[in-house]
């Protein structure tokens, strides 16, 4: 049997998207190695993982999330009738809401996916997470919504400085002083759109639990994992696999309370003074570092698929402790007409991927509807 999956977030920069690390995943089963049709969809030309060689079987655009669920159908219905897929792992959080409106078209067509309910997948939203936590007694760091200037300042006065500046959605700042604090809400607000979240700066060291649910809200497998080295953004660049029972139970508490479905991450820090645990946030997707969840023992993608599928998969029960992830960047090479066809004709089809070459074949792939699709894009 072969395994069609599509697969969205394909970007790996900085602050990289979880596609990569999910395909990784998928082609790093021994069982699937020669089992697997990897589609990848992206919303900007230059996502690297489009170039990287034995990655993808094909690669086609999609339009702005923004235009919605209608032009997201409408595109995922062109692309049904060039290639058959099975399943979507979508790994963006701003594309969740057209896919989750879109499921039951999506199964009409033949593709599966597993996503929570938009009322779960709501809770996740930054402006109203603090409310989730003081209702199901999750201990989190204070919080406030602000609309403006004002607002503003007078969450710096209550939490005192440095704050975090946060969009609802994307990205985050820790401001120590007024200035910075108006420099990044402008900096958010133009990105992103307000509200905007003030939160308590928390000192200490970050956590990362990697989960999985099926479809009844059953934990199928979580990983957690210490940030060993950040980036300025606070992304993980290195950590470690650890066991940690308080992690685990807490963790365990917010997937209960969310009724989730599908994977998600949950974000923590260990606070230095006390070492008592916040929970930071919650991504509604795998996240970048999921790879390591496959190498420590559970192969969370993999059963994601499965579960998509309609198929049992039985939860894991132990991961290994001490398995390292430390990312790196590298250069992907290719001619330009590789990338002057996925901005002219949108689509891309490789030859002998499963051999680990990505010759791209000009005669397999048709114009579309994504002809015009600006170079650079935003999810």
């Amino acid at each position: 049997m072969i395994y069609r999956i599509a697969v969205t977030g394909l970007n790996a920069t900085d602050d990289p998207n979880p596609g990569v690390a999910v395909i990784r995943s998928l082609r790093a089963d021994p069982e699937w190695q020669n089992s697997l049709h990897i589609v990848g969809l992206a919303y900007d030309a230059m996502d690297t993982g489009i170039y990287s060689d034995g990655l993808l079987d094909e690669v086609y655009m999609l339009p702005y999330a923004y235009q919605g669920e209608g032009a997201f159908l409408h595109r995922m219905r062109e692309i049904r009738q060039k290639t058959k897929i099975d399943v979507l792992i979508p790994n963006l959080d701003g594309e969740l809401l057209n896919i989750i409106r879109s499921e039951s078209l999506l199964n009409n067509i033949g593709i599966h996916v597993l996503v929570p309910s938009e009322s779960s997948l709501k809770m996740h939203y930054k402006n109203v997470l603090a409310d989730f936590c003081n209702a199901n007694g999750i201990p989190a760091p204070r919080t406030q919504v602000i609309y403006d200037y004002k607002q503003l300042e007078d969450a710096g006065r209550a939490l005192g400085y440095p704050f975090v500046v946060k969009g609802i959605l994307h990205e985050a700042h820790t401001a120590y002083s007024l200035q910075q604090a108006h420099a990044y809400f402008d900096h958010v607000k133009n990105r992103w759109g307000i509200p905007l979240i003030a939160q308590q700066y928390i000192s200490g060291e970050g956590r990362g639990v990697a989960a999985l649910c099926n479809r009844k809200s059953r934990v199928i497998g979580a990983v957690a994992m210490r940030k060993l080295v950040v980036t300025e953004a606070g992304k993980g660049w290195a950590g470690v696999t650890v066991a940690d029972k308080e992690i685990m139970a807490l963790s365990m508490k917010i997937l209960e309370g969310l009724k989730w479905v599908g994977p998600l991450e949950l974000e923590f820090v260990r606070e230095e003074k006390t070492g008592k645990l916040y929970l930071l946030e919650i991504n509604p997707r795998f996240p970048s570092w999921i790879y390591l969840t496959a190498r420590a023992g559970q192969n969370l993608v993999k059963s994601a698929v499965e579960l998509s599928l309609g198929k049992t998969v039985k939860p894991f029960t132990t991961y290994k402790e001490g398995v390292v992830f430390i990312r790196h960047a590298i250069d992907e090479i290719c001619d330009l007409e590789r990338l002057a066809q996925i901005v002219d004709k949108g689509e891309l089809v490789f030859k002998n991927n499963r051999k680990g070459t990505s010759e791209w074949s000009k005669n397999e792939t048709s114009k579309s509807s994504t002809k015009n699709q600006p170079l650079l894009s935003t999810p």
